[in-house]
């Protein structure tokens, strides 16, 4: 799979059963400048990471807003979310889905 093609990542994203950072996906991809070009966009510590080559200070800036918005966001709807720990693995998750969460065990 090609983690630098935006719908390769939502794919990939979907395939997990989140689709929460969807919008957030599309802002990267949106407000690229053309002289950037995108190696990698995965969730990352429960956050959404991206990889990149190519410098623009402005981009730089919207990719840490990017970041930042993520670690409160779940990923699997979009609603405001935080740090969860579920079976061993960092996630942002809302109330509701980490309520719901079959894990065997999970934390915050």
């Amino acid at each position: 799979m090609d983690f630098s093609k935006r719908e390769e990542v939502k794919k990939h994203f979907e395939s997990n059963g989140d689709t929460g950072w969807h919008t957030l996906i599309d802002i990267i991809y949106d407000n690229k400048p053309d002289h950037v070009e995108i190696s990698e966009v995965f969730e990352k510590y429960a956050w959404l990471e991206v990889r990149y080559m190519g410098e623009d200070e402005n981009y730089e800036y919207l990719l840490d807003a990017i970041k930042t918005v993520s670690q409160s966001m779940c990923q699997v709807c979009g609603a405001s979310g935080r740090h969860s720990l579920i079976d061993g693995w960092e996630t942002t998750l809302c109330d509701e889905h980490f309520e719901n969460s079959a894990a065997g065990h999970k934390s915050r």
